[in-house]
């Protein structure tokens, strides 16, 4: 099965979401080549952040002017050796498909020129350590080019000044939020997936400008269902860096110890939450029983280490030690083959607790207004009352009688109990609607007792006062419309917008994960 991300790569540059600047650029010095004309510098630095089609682009540009490429990516060693073969050879070469075509082989044809495009990804991964050579090896490949050559960077001021020297630099901005919507809703209706507009511009909103993790986050939910909502979307909510993570997982199960070291160094993602994805998705990643083994014991040990953080204070132990054994440790335990692709899982206890946080929440409202209706604590309220009533109503929905009705309605308006609370308690949408509707009357009879109350009251404390008659009639006005107040507020509550109502949502979904978190570690 083809990730989205490769299905839907653009194959022309027209195709790339916006980067109008850059794609002129880059089409202007390949027009150089087309014409046999090098240009100098021979080579250009594609840089920007993650998920802007840099590689893209340079698979788009070879398409386009119909040339081979060679590509040397961040999994493959770049030492002085390796590059001046690859680099340097087929950057001085011909196309070996097309050598391969004259001497009778089998190949799908290319048309176009004799070139072939060279690309080096990922150069500010190159290691001076690991790779020695490596940046020497590539300035002299850029200065005898005898094809079109593209390095590929995310933060281009990594590299030495002796090497921005000898390109051409070409910048690729974030991509608006409107940009990725735009290409999630051409996905989707090629895709034949059903779509809510406000679910793609939430996608769009949290991608943060990288194309690349909107893609992996539809293709996610529509995966699964065939569809994507706002409540797909918002059941994210424990993505909070949503590709990042996801990037930072391949990193680790699929690149060499060292580069897997630096799979969080970007991440702004707490390290205890990261060891919960990595610990989900060590069986999808690693096949042989060895390898899972090896990773666990890895993981272990880093949750021993970030426990000691927050016992001794020393930081050390949580951002240094427990950091490098859930990623070098992780790469390290893997003996074989790297697994590539592989379809990454949320943790299940963080997926379990969005997924059960609405009813917590509205557990917790109710407790709260049997508590101050009953004179309880919340935690006798959700221990001992709140069981009792939730037998009532469930009782009454499958033996449903106009007593029934009357006696819970009357119940609900005392506690002046909203529609979602009543269906919490019944789990029937259609009876809870009824008894709300009858708790609407309640609640009118119970305000217009209490006021008839107050007025008795008053009236009381002037016959005995017998003074000040216009004082104690605006007393018994005084208290009714500060009654009324108090009840049209909580109709108000009840009834807010859904925009309100899923700012609100956010705000407690952030709270509740870090919660969530404190607990768990």
């Amino acid at each position: 099965m083809v990730p989205w991300t490769e299905k839907y790569r653009p194959r022309r540059l027209r195709d790339l979401a916006n980067q109008e600047e850059a794609k002129k650029e880059l089409v202007a010095w390949a027009n150089q080549w087309a014409r046999g004309e090098p240009p100098e510098p021979r080579a250009v630095l594609l840089h920007g952040p993650p998920g802007t089609g840099k590689t893209s682009a340079a698979y788009a540009l070879a398409n386009e002017f119909g040339w081979d490429v060679v590509e040397l990516n961040a999994s493959d060693k770049r030492t002085r050796d390796v590059i001046e073969k690859v680099v340097g050879g087929a950057s001085t070469g011909r196309s070996l498909l097309r050598l391969v075509q004259r001497a009778g082989g089998r190949h799908e044809r290319v048309e176009g020129s004799d070139r072939v495009l060279v690309l080096v990804d990922e150069v500010d991964g190159i290691d001076p350590r690991e790779d020695r050579g490596g940046v020497t090896a590539l300035i002299r490949a850029v200065k005898r080019a005898r094809n079109p050559l593209i390095l590929v960077a995310n933060d281009p001021w990594s590299l030495p000044k002796s090497l921005r020297d000898e390109v051409r630099m070409i910048e690729f901005r974030r991509l608006r939020q409107r940009d990725i919507v735009e290409v999630l809703r051409r996905i989707c209706e090629s895709e034949g997936v059903e779509y809510d507009e406000r679910a793609l511009q939430m996608i769009a909103r949290r991608a943060r400008g990288d194309l690349r993790a909107a893609i992996n986050d539809l293709e996610a939910i529509a995966r699964s269902t065939g569809r994507v909502t706002v409540e797909d979307v918002r059941d994210l909510g424990w993505r909070d860096k949503e590709i990042t993570i996801f990037e930072a997982l391949g990193r680790i199960f699929n690149k060499p110890p060292r580069e897997a070291r630096r799979a969080l160094w970007n991440l702004d993602e707490d390290p205890d939450d990261v060891l919960l994805w990595i610990a989900q998705n060590v069986p999808r990643a690693y096949s042989e029983p060895e390898e899972i083994e090896r990773a666990y014991d890895y993981l272990s040990k880093a949750d021993v280490f970030s426990s000691r953080a927050i016992e001794t204070g020393n930081w050390r132990f949580k951002y240094v030690y427990a950091t490098d054994l859930m990623t070098t440790g992780v790469a390290a335990a893997r003996r074989g083959k790297p697994p590539g692709f592989v379809r990454f899982q949320p943790p299940r206890i963080l997926r379990k607790l969005s997924l059960t946080r609405r009813e917590r929440e509205i557990l917790n409202s109710i407790a709260e207004k049997v508590a101050e209706r009953m004179h309880v604590s919340t935690r006798v309220a959700k221990n001992d009352i709140i069981p009792i009533l939730q037998v009532a109503f469930r009782r009454f929905v499958e033996e449903e009688s106009e007593r029934g009705l009357e006696i819970l309605s009357g119940i609900a308006g005392y506690l002046r109990l909203t529609k979602r609370e009543i269906a919490y308690l019944c789990e029937d949408p259609r009876v809870a609607q009824r008894i709300y509707n009858r708790s609407l009357q309640v609640r009118k009879r119970l305000k217009e007792a209490r006021r008839e109350e107050l007025r008795e009251r008053v009236e009381e404390m002037m016959r005995e006062v017998e003074e000040a008659p216009a004082e104690g009639e605006k007393a018994v006005e005084t208290l009714a419309v500060e009654e009324e107040e108090e009840e049209e507020e909580g109709e108000t509550g009840e009834e807010a917008s859904e925009e309100e109502e899923e700012r609100e949502e956010e705000k407690k979904e952030k709270r509740e994960e870090q919660k969530t978190l404190d607990a768990f570690f």
